[in-house]
């Protein structure tokens, strides 16, 4: 089997694509990146006026899911107020407490793991790692004996406990009885509890060896 370079491979596909009406796209940097996107979205569609600088960046802030404060600041427009970061923070002081912050750090990734579309392992452990970082450099922790080690701990515990709370459990596939009730061919899992009392009556050692198998003494 002949193996062909992966730059051939990659034009022989552009050439198809070119073929079935796909043009190619000169992207060099972020900005023309950008511009192809926007032309895209009005292709698309069918706009018959193109998108507004405005309306094409709350189109990115919806794509970036970025928090509110950033939302509202980028939404800003000429002359008008700064936006100030109190009006989007918890009020009181910050944390002085160890066990404070922890509480807060808390608060803020249980809450956003909600909106997780797919909380999957990976997607919390982006999350909860995503959420730290900001509350770090946002200066929430400088009052409280928090280390970068205490952080890394946190951040693993968390993501312990919120896959454990998101994760998907398997469906299993439910037993139909026959219409008149009974199992066939004389299923012992399917025992009546007077027909279970009744051999833990006769046979009270064989009970307690099962027991025991479970760990009870």
């Amino acid at each position: 089997m002949a193996v062909q370079p992966e730059q051939v491979l990659e034009d022989n596909l552009v050439t198809q694509l070119v073929t079935l009406g796909y043009q190619v796209a000169q992207i060099t940097d972020e900005k023309s990146l950008l511009a192809n996107l926007k032309l895209q979205l009005e292709k698309l569609n069918s706009l018959k006026k193109k998108l507004s600088d405005n309306e094409f960046k709350q189109i990115l802030i919806a794509m970036s899911r970025g928090s509110v404060f950033e939302k509202a600041k980028s939404q800003l427009k000429e002359g008008d107020q700064a936006v100030n970061p109190a009006d989007y923070q918890y009020p009181g002081p910050k944390p002085q407490t160890v066990e404070a912050g922890i509480v807060m750090i808390a608060d803020v990734v249980e809450a956003a793991s909600r909106t997780l579309d797919d909380p999957t392992p990976a997607r919390i452990q982006g999350l909860v790692q995503n959420l730290i970082n900001k509350i770090f450099s946002d200066g929430q922790l400088d009052y409280c004996e928090i280390t970068l080690k205490d952080l890394h701990s946190i951040a693993k515990r968390f993501n312990q406990i919120l896959s454990g709370i998101h994760h998907h459990r398997i469906k299993y596939p439910e037993k139909t009885l026959p219409a008149n009730g009974k199992v066939k061919n004389g299923d012992s899992n399917k025992q009546s509890a007077a027909e279970a009392q009744g051999e833990s009556e006769n046979d009270p050692g064989q009970s307690g060896t099962h027991l025991k198998r479970l760990g009870i003494t």
